[in-house]
């Protein structure tokens, strides 16, 4: 008879922890993406992903300032082409500026092609300007800070007019489109803080507020 053989009896096995709750995340901002394997991207992220710095070239013929002025007669009103100039930014992904980075920018405008097709007023107006000696009106982007919401930005900026230089501070909207920028706001100027009267015509008085729309269309300079 074979002898027997004792096995000593399994420890009993140690029971196994409860597994924890997971964690409950915060629900994060709106993505998008996701599909065919894509990472997906939030919306934070697109704005906060800078492009490349561009520089976009006015286009003179598609530019545009509008001057509202007001005499004791009548409305004097004009519409100008020709204005000349660039504009410099980095914009993120989603089409803000990017105001990390610089945003600059320069414009020019002839005098001489500021006209209200009245030609009295108009012969007046260039004689005040002293249009010879000063030929030229420009403007220098100086700074760029967040308004209310993108497009809308507040602008500094320094315009130079009849051998004035002065610094105004207005809210312009600013859009980066595909190949291109447009720029546009409004601002009422006071033609005697560039030390110059206004124009008067025999009985007729001229009022010295003034107020300028521009709309800037800029195309992507090559290169």
């Amino acid at each position: 008879m074979p002898p027997l053989r004792l096995r000593a009896p399994h420890a009993p096995h140690a029971p196994h922890a409860p597994h924890a709750p997971h964690a409950k995340q915060a629900p994060g901002p709106a993505c998008q993406g996701g599909f065919g394997g894509w990472p997906r991207v939030c919306e934070d992220s697109l704005r906060s992903i800078s492009m490349t710095r561009a520089r976009y070239t006015f286009d003179s013929s598609r530019s545009c300032v509008w001057v509202r002025g007001r005499s004791s007669l009548h409305p004097i009103n004009s519409e100008t082409r020709g204005l000349t100039g660039w504009f410099e930014a980095s914009s993120t992904a989603a089409g803000a500026l990017d105001l990390d980075r610089p945003v600059s920018g320069e414009l020019a405008l002839a005098v001489e092609r500021l006209t209200s097709g009245n030609q009295l007023y108009d012969r007046e107006l260039r004689r005040r300007i002293d249009a010879q000696r000063y030929p030229t009106i420009t403007g220098v982007l100086t700074g760029v800070a967040r308004a209310a919401a993108h497009p809308n930005y507040l602008v500094t900026g320094d315009v130079s007019f009849h051998g004035k230089t002065r610094t105004f501070e207005h809210e312009m909207q600013i859009e980066i489109r595909p190949g291109g920028v447009v720029l546009s706001g409004e601002y009422v100027f006071d033609i005697r803080e560039f030390g110059m009267k206004p124009p008067s015509m025999l009985m007729v008085r001229v009022y010295p507020e003034v107020t300028v729309r521009v709309e800037l269309h800029g195309a992507l300079a090559d290169g």
